[in-house]
């Protein structure tokens, strides 16, 4: 299996998780920063935005839950391993739609210039359309 390849089950299987977990709730997942964009070279962090509706409030609570969603991601990651011979860390940002909304800031600028994965009655794209980098 090819890093591509086991790089694309991984941001599968990192949906598929999402999925689990907010069901109906789940809004949107992008993926920003360099591998949104292909690049190869030695950026091991994985940058993925997800939009969910009814996260905790307290960063505690959410700090918990984007600890569940790595642990059930470990099987997907350790395949990335196995494929290439080092690990992905997955850097999840949970807001929700309110958090964003309305927001025009350098790091909405960054994930405007990803690729986005998962959107649910394209909320995300009606939104904040994506960049071309130029634009930024």
């Amino acid at each position: 299996m090819s890093f591509r390849e086991a790089f694309q089950k991984l941001l599968q299987a990192f949906i598929d998780q999402c999925e689990q977990i907010w069901g109906d709730r789940l809004v949107a997942v992008v993926l920003y920063g360099p591998y949104a964009h292909r690049l190869v070279h030695t950026q091991r962090d994985v940058d993925l935005l997800v939009v969910a509706e009814g996260l905790p409030t307290s960063p505690w609570e959410r700090y918990d839950t984007i600890m569940d969603l790595m642990e059930r991601l470990e099987p997907a990651l350790q395949t990335v391993y196995e494929t290439v011979g080092f690990y992905l860390y997955v850097s999840p940002v949970l807001k929700t739609p309110s958090e964003l909304e309305g927001l025009d800031t350098p790091y909405i600028r960054r994930v405007r210039q990803g690729q986005v994965l998962y959107d649910r009655g394209e909320w995300f794209q009606r939104h904040f359309p994506l960049l071309q980098e130029r634009e930024a």
